[in-house]
């Protein structure tokens, strides 16, 4: 049996569960990625010819691409193994890529105030999104779905639901992600304010009243051009999400395992390897004088 048969089958099956982003990207590696196998007998591909495969590829892309090529390759040799046209599965045999996950910089107290003031010269809907992104570190997807029914004045609260990408509105990124933000008081009567001016069901719509499917236009028309104008190095509107995670740790009582929760991470893991070890690090040399008892 054809390598192409077993391809085609991941994706048809796949396709039934997948979230749109993710049926996208298969089909890409398949079909983009993984072609030079169609016509190949399953049975005849190997494990060494794979590794080189992978050898020449890791000059190319990132380890994270690669992982991906190869749970895409794994999930397909286990059809095969299913239906007994292999034995083995080659991929079993691949050795995982490790992940060197970019340093966070997120923007000093004294930058956020900045951009905060400067970004009164534009719309207050930048403004909003600008302010939303500070104060509850949402994900940039999830505050583009916001719309007004998530808004909780009463008790203060931010249902999170939906998510928007440019493949249109889905759930968030996992389960955990559906969860509650509170509304600090720096950003309550603002956002109340916001809410009473705005006469569309999500909170941020284009000329058209349709909402956004991605930041592409504040980054281009808002973002890039304050940045540039206060002279501080440029970095995507996502770090407003990590400049919250480690704001509130350093200044409040928080524990690891509630900011998770806020964040909408399914554990803490992100929280320690990410934050907390990020705090740690800008801490200043230990005191050696510090009285223990």
């Amino acid at each position: 049996m054809k390598f192409k048969y077993f391809a085609d089958l991941f994706l048809q099956i796949g396709s039934n569960s997948w979230k749109p982003s993710t049926i996208f990207k298969y089909e890409s590696i398949v079909t983009k990625r993984l072609n030079f196998l169609y016509d190949r007998e399953i049975e005849s591909i190997k494990a060494s010819e794979l590794k080189l495969w992978f050898s020449q590829m890791n000059k190319e892309v990132s380890a994270k691409t690669l992982r991906d090529y190869k749970s895409c390759l794994n999930q397909i040799f286990q059809l095969a193994k299913y239906d007994e046209f292999i034995r083995n599965n080659p991929i079993d045999y691949i050795r995982n890529f490790n992940l060197v996950k970019p340093k966070i910089q997120p923007f000093t107290d004294t930058e956020v105030n900045r951009i905060l003031e400067a970004s009164k010269a534009y719309s207050s809907k930048f403004q909003m999104f600008l302010k939303i992104g500070f104060y509850t570190g949402m994900r940039t997807g999830e505050i583009l779905a916001l719309k007004k029914e998530n808004i909780d004045f009463k008790k203060k609260l931010i249902n999170v639901e939906l998510s928007r990408s440019k493949f249109g509105e889905n759930s968030p990124k996992t389960a955990g992600s559906i969860r509650q933000v509170p509304i600090v008081d720096a950003l309550y009567y603002d956002l109340w304010c916001y809410c009473r001016l705005t006469f569309t069901a999500y909170l941020f719509v284009n000329q058209y009243c349709e909402p956004y499917n991605t930041d592409f236009s504040f980054t281009r028309y808002c973002w890039k051009p304050l940045l540039k104008s206060l002279g501080i190095p440029y970095r995507k509107l996502y770090v407003m999400r990590h400049t919250y995670a480690t704001n509130i740790l350093k200044n409040t009582d928080i524990s690891p395992y509630e900011l998770s929760r806020l964040l909408g991470h399914s554990s803490t893991e992100m929280v320690f390897n990410r934050y907390v070890k990020f705090i740690e690090n800008q801490k200043d040399e230990f005191k050696r004088d510090v009285k223990i008892y």
